[in-house]
């Protein structure tokens, strides 16, 4: 497992005839070969050479149906023509490269997108990891194996989504859960206006269409309750309360640990308090035999001597209950249990709904996996029985079941500390790990932190914790939290078939569900039923609102550096006339918005530019580690010890701008802005450091240097785009720059990096020239006009073109003088 700060290089050793490959620190010189750049570089040519199979396939294509026209046959399938190509490069493994081309090829996808601001989220991206493994089998050489998924389900169906009509229908369809669903605000963000809510007319009127169906409820009464512990000391203490006997408790503790050899004493401590919550429902059911039929949701199912959940132990310690209670029901344990599996579902499932027909009370239990959305189990009315029919509509034949458990559904995540995890469960727990991050729960080093851990379990290590963000997990965030409740919402629908309810129905809940409904809120369009409303208002109100703010921190943070990378593969990136293009876009759309005061007045080809401000404000902070790695962003002032930057109208300069007149009405003339407003989008800081701050610089110098002293400035061509902001027709290069005017200080950090341009132009001189002058806390400055030439004079610094709210004589003068005469 490869440490956050190592890289992995290949050395050559010439006498051997060896390639090695070993683990540096990232902060020691290269002596080799970087493995990740190689491997980058392989990835690129594979896609080069799949995009030219690609192209020759089709070409291919297009010269059979032409033949084949002539002689009436059937179109010619691209996957044959695809395979008939690589065939001819005699390569092992066709099958796998047509899969990828067929896969990359898809007619439903966003390209106007590829390589742009636009597509730099995970969603668009996807994810590639690298297996470097070493092995007997292959002592003499090291085998490396790429996992590669560039594409998400989301950018799937966004692709599909703007070339088709797609409707979604679902009851918790709008629910934000991003690893229980499609993400709705990458779809919004995609496609526009194009994404389509329910219209609040509509919505009404469902919502009274729903409220007519159910207006019986008032004459049901749904009775919740929290049961069962996570503790084993609590869980004894629970089982001889339910047994009212102290020893049972230990007793079946120490089956447990009798039968269960193989587990750690957490492990079974989890599978005991299970237990606990099982006989828990079943006592429950006991104690109440108005309930006719109750379902017990768990994740999962008890089998036969299975030593994570025996039905033989369950059946014992059921059967201690059931002495006590022989009037409740008809019949033993083994007659009223009724597993219900997945194999020979629909004849057991039919089996038990005539059971409960014939007037048979059951205790059922299922897995959530088993009764999955769509899965009906009401049942036809007893004789004896007299539902209450909810509604005016026709009464059903049937009716629902009126008692129900509701498990943790822990599996909704993948464990990684189970004794195995396969390349399955591993890919699957990645991409939940990138959800997760996406949604905002998880800032980078707790991201980073919970990838080296499943990396660790992926090889059978366990990785030591140490630091805070080692012991965040995932099963405590919002992420999880939205998903559990969209599974709790589905699994109340298993009862909720008819209109026809028992006078009371009974819902228990696990207790460790509960933090996770508490003050939990649904959509304004998802309409949730009666049985989960009441279930959400007993779990109680939630007073903490820090964790919101958090999240909107870690969604703007984990935004502000993917842009930060975008930036730098740009501009690392041989220019195009296309990527010059967007770029120029880029520059003239953070002039025009450097903030946004509502969401919809963003386009969305530029919102992943901009961070969503948790209420509107014309500022925030932000901290960062070298050029611009590891953003962290703060909506308020509890950011600790950290060094803080700050993104606004003040530092930006653009207020002291404005003061010039010159200045104000070219901006106002252009449509750029000229102040802050209080708004719900900013930039993120890497654009408002790297782009607006240039952008406005840039903007200002060409005005004066044009139309105040018509000197013409060219713009730079493709091959040195980016290296200087303008040239003359005298091979003078010139960059503008918003700095303060001890310009000296800064510009000796950077003056070597600014001769090596120089040189790679060509330029017979560079002029860097800083557009505004500093103000004193009185508005005004007496620092004198000094330009610094260096190297000869090929460099020449200007401190200020602009001072004391006006643009300075003697920096004219000496433009004039340098440039025009």
């Amino acid at each position: 497992m490869l440490a956050r700060n190592q890289r992995v290089e290949i050395i050559g050793d010439i006498n051997s005839r060896t390639n090695w490959i070993n683990a540096f620190n990232i902060k020691d010189k290269k002596t080799g070969i970087d493995i990740q750049e190689l491997l980058s570089t392989i990835t690129g040519y594979l896609s080069y050479f799949q995009t030219g199979i690609k192209y020759l396939a089709n070409n291919y294509r297009h010269l059979k149906e032409e033949e084949e026209d002539k002689g009436g046959q059937e179109t010619f399938p691209i996957k044959l023509a695809i395979q008939t190509v690589l065939n001819n490069f005699h390569l092992k493994d066709v099958e796998f490269l047509t899969r990828k081309i067929l896969e990359d090829d898809l007619a439903y996808s966003l390209q106007p997108y590829q390589g742009t601001i636009q597509s730099q989220t995970f969603y668009d991206r996807g994810f590639r990891y690298y297996d470097i493994v070493d092995s007997d089998e292959h002592d003499t050489l090291s085998k490396i194996y790429m996992f590669n998924f560039s594409r998400t389900p989301e950018s799937f169906l966004a692709g599909v989504c703007s070339r088709a009509l797609v409707v979604g229908i679902s009851a918790t369809a709008g629910l934000y859960t991003n690893i229980g669903n499609y993400d709705l605000e990458y779809l919004k963000s995609r496609l526009g206006d194009s994404f389509i809510r329910i219209k609040d007319d509509a919505l009404v009127k469902l919502k009274n269409a729903y409220n007519e169906a159910t207006k019986g409820y008032n004459q049901v009464s749904i009775k919740t309750k929290f049961i069962g512990t996570d503790t084993q000391k609590e869980a004894i203490k629970q089982l001889e309360e339910l047994f009212n006997d102290r020893e049972v408790g230990q007793d079946l503790w120490n089956t447990l640990r009798h039968t269960t050899t193989n587990d750690d004493e957490e492990s079974i401590e989890f599978s005991f308090c299970r237990y606990v919550r099982a006989l828990t429902a079943w006592k429950y059911f006991l104690d109440n035999p108005d309930c006719h039929a109750f379902l017990c949701l768990f994740s999962k199912l008890p089998k036969p001597s299975d030593p994570k959940f025996d039905l033989h132990i369950l059946h014992k310690y059921a059967g201690f209950l059931l002495n006590s209670h022989q009037n409740s029901i008809d019949g033993s344990v083994a007659d009223t249990f009724f597993v219900l599996s997945g194999n020979n579902f629909e004849q057991n499932k039919e089996k038990l709904l005539n059971e409960l027909k014939d007037n048979k009370r059951r205790f059922i239990i299922s897995a959530y996996q088993t009764i999955g959305v769509g899965q009906n189990l009401q049942f036809s009315v007893p004789s004896g029985l007299e539902p209450i029919h909810i509604n005016s509509l026709p009464k059903h034949s049937n009716m629902d079941i009126n008692g129900i458990y509701l498990d943790n559904p822990t599996n909704i995540l993948v464990n990684i500390f189970g004794n195995n995890i396969n390349d399955d469960e591993f890919i699957k727990y990645i991409f939940q790990l990138e959800f997760i991050r996406e949604n905002g729960d998880f800032s980078l080093n707790q991201f980073k932190s919970k990838l080296d851990e499943a990396f660790h379990r992926y090889i059978g290590r366990y990785k030591p914790r140490r630091k805070a963000e080692d012991f965040i997990s995932p099963y405590k965030t919002n992420a999880y939290s939205r998903y559990l409740n969209k599974i709790i919402i589905q699994a109340l629908g298993r009862i909720c078939r008819t209109n026809m309810k028992a006078p009371t129905i009974h819902i228990l809940a696990d207790a460790s569900i509960r933090k996770h409904l508490i003050g939990f809120s649904l959509p304004e369009d998802v309409i949730p039923i009666r049985e989960y409303t009441t279930l959400l208002e007993s779990a109680g109100e939630s007073t903490n609102r820090s964790e919101d703010l958090i999240e909107a921190q870690n969604r703007a943070s984990h935004k502000s550096n993917q842009t930060a990378v975008y930036i730098r593969r740009q501009l690392s990136t041989p220019w195009t006339k296309q990527s010059v293009k967007k770029w120029q876009e880029l520059r003239e759309q953070v002039l025009y918005q450097p903030s946004i005061v509502k969401e919809s007045q963003c386009n969305i080809n530029w919102n992943n530019i901009y961070l969503h401000l948790p209420k509107p404000a014309d500022s925030y902070y932000f901290s960062h580690e070298n050029d611009y790695d590891d953003i962290e962003v703060f909506f308020s002032d509890d950011y600790g010890k950290r060094e803080v930057k700050e993104v606004s109208e003040r530092t930006a300069r653009l207020s002291e701008l404005m003061k010039i007149d010159s200045f104000h009405k070219l901006f106002t003339d252009s449509g750029w802005a000229t102040t802050f407003p209080k708004s719900k989008l900013m930039l993120t800081p890497p654009m408002f450091n790297n782009i607006y701050k240039g952008a406005l610089g840039e903007v200002c110098g060409k005005h004066i240097f044009q139309n105040l002293l018509n000197i013409p400035l060219l713009e730079l061509n493709i091959d040195e785009f980016e290296l200087f902001d303008f040239k003359t027709e005298q091979n003078i290069y010139i960059d503008f720059k918003l700095w303060n005017d001890q310009i000296a200080v800064k510009a000796n950090e950077i003056i070597d990096k600014i001769y090596e341009k120089m040189v790679i132009v060509g330029a017979e001189r560079v002029f860097v020239i800083n557009i505004l002058g500093s103000s004193n806390t009185l508005g005004s400055s007496n620092t004198p006009f000094q330009p610094i030439p260096s190297f000869g004079g090929k460099i020449i610094e200007v401190p200020y073109l602009c001072k004391n709210d006006k643009i300075d004589d003697s920096a004219l003068k000496f433009i004039v003088n340098k440039f025009l005469t």
